[in-house]
């Protein structure tokens, strides 16, 4: 055995025994050395779990060393269609039958038609040209849609955001700039007028928010609305959402008041372009969702410190026309919730602010991903899991058509591009949830 391998092997054991000695009852005494490395660094260190099901009682469907995300159920529940690294793919609900059905880089917006015959997704090359395809279920029959090609010394465009009900046409967002320059200063935004892109003195840009439609059977675009001049940016693709029947989108849009940011729920009339804006809460309201019916908007709302500090994400409840707000989780944790199928419950992902941070360096034992399922109006609250933040995190999920199971993504901490897909059984109304 090697001099070095030697030390290596002395130290470990000295460690081990010194932990040993803290934790046993007569072995409470000053430690200096716990001072200067607090122990639940060891403890508490990644302990990643890529099977679920050795410690849970769920089922995991996705086992190859891909990384495995962004689920779509089948409207008939008997597939799943997810990407795979840079593949497009689908399985049978139980995990068997993987298929491999098309591959390209970077391929975005996976969806399924609303009666699940074509698969429609997007690819752009370069930043500049976005390309719409469509295929069968099979993958057979690929064929381009629509393609599109942005101007870059002319505007700042965005990814692509969000697909119509019907598949026929998309929001997009353009940011055009003002040639003001934005900075933080004591807390709020200064301006300046005439800055040039890589300004270090001025590293946001103003921009104006525009939103068009892209029309796919025509392959034409039409100008929507307009926000507020706001530093150059955008909402995900997730916050853009139509309404079931396509006449309507909710979107958050950001504004200053009082030196600290907020945003606000608005909605869109998907042909006049004319808005309403819903919340007045000064804070983050953000992730708009339509329910099933269209009757009514789920969303998240935090407190802000300053223009950067988000407290906790609560889920919120409200009428299609921003009337009726009611607050449905009231937690230390984050939320984000998705409606059932019916419209009657809601399932939610819960996780401590600590999850967020880099994996493997959590600063707490205690930080845990969960999933909860509650009735539409906050009643009868259950928790379908808990698994500690230095185990993995709980991502993505998705309800099943007929609303008996959730799939969800889960990622080992130990790697961030290793995810994979698992689902867990959704009890009945009233009924004991067995874990």
């Amino acid at each position: 055995m090697k001099t070095k391998t030697k030390k290596l092997l002395a130290i470990s054991l000295l460690l081990a025994i010194g932990i040993t000695l803290v934790f046993t009852p007569w072995g409470r005494m000053p430690c200096p050395f716990c001072e200067l490395y607090r122990l639940e660094i060891f403890i508490w260190a990644p302990q990643p779990l890529e099977d679920l099901t050795q410690h849970y009682n769920v089922t995991r469907l996705t086992t190859s060393p891909a990384d495995d995300r962004n689920l779509v159920w089948s409207p008939d529940g008997n597939k799943i269609l997810f990407k795979s690294d840079s593949y497009i793919c689908a399985m049978d609900s139980d995990g068997s039958n993987v298929t491999n059905l098309a591959e390209g880089r970077p391929v975005r917006l996976v969806t399924l038609s609303p009666d699940g015959s074509k698969i429609f997704y997007r690819q752009s090359k370069d930043g500049l040209l976005y390309q719409e395809w469509v295929m069968n279920a099979d993958g057979s029959s690929r064929e381009k849609i629509a393609e599109l090609t942005f101007i870059p010394s002319v505007i700042f465009a965005t990814p692509l955001l969000s697909w119509s009900t019907d598949r026929t046409k998309i929001v997009y967002l353009i940011n055009e700039p003002t040639g003001y320059g934005l900075r933080i200063e004591n807390g709020s935004y200064v301006r300046k007028h005439k800055v040039e892109p890589g300004d270090k003195e001025w590293p946001f840009l103003e921009s104006i928010w525009t939103y068009w439609i892209w029309d796919l059977e025509k392959n034409e675009t039409r100008w929507l609305t307009s926000f507020e001049p706001f530093e150059r940016g955008q909402p995900l693709s997730d916050e853009v959402v139509w309404s079931p029947d396509g006449k309507k989108i909710a979107l958050p849009n950001p504004e200053m008041i009082k030196g600290s940011i907020c945003e606000h729920i608005w909605v869109i009339d998907a042909e006049s372009g004319e808005k309403q804006k819903l919340t007045s809460f000064i804070g983050v309201n953000a992730w708009p969702a339509w329910s099933p019916d269209g009757k009514k908007i789920m969303y998240l709302q935090s407190e802000v410190e300053g223009l950067t500090k988000i407290q906790n994400f609560d889920i919120w409840v409200m009428d299609s026309d921003g009337s009726n707000k009611k607050q449905l989780t009231e937690s230390p944790m984050h939320e984000e919730g998705e409606w059932s199928p019916d419209g009657k419950r809601i399932a939610y992902i819960s996780f401590d602010s600590d999850c967020l941070g880099l994996f493997g360096e959590r600063k707490s034992h205690k930080a845990k991903s969960e999933i909860w399922v509650m009735n539409a109006d906050g009643t009868d609250k259950k928790q379908l899991l808990s698994i500690p933040c230095n185990n993995g995190l709980i991502m993505d999920m998705e309800w099943s058509p007929d609303g008996s199971k959730i799939a969800f993504v889960w990622q080992p901490n130990r790697d961030e591009l290793k995810r994979d897909i698992h689902v867990v059984d959704v009890p009945t109304i009233d009924a004991e949830v067995v874990k």
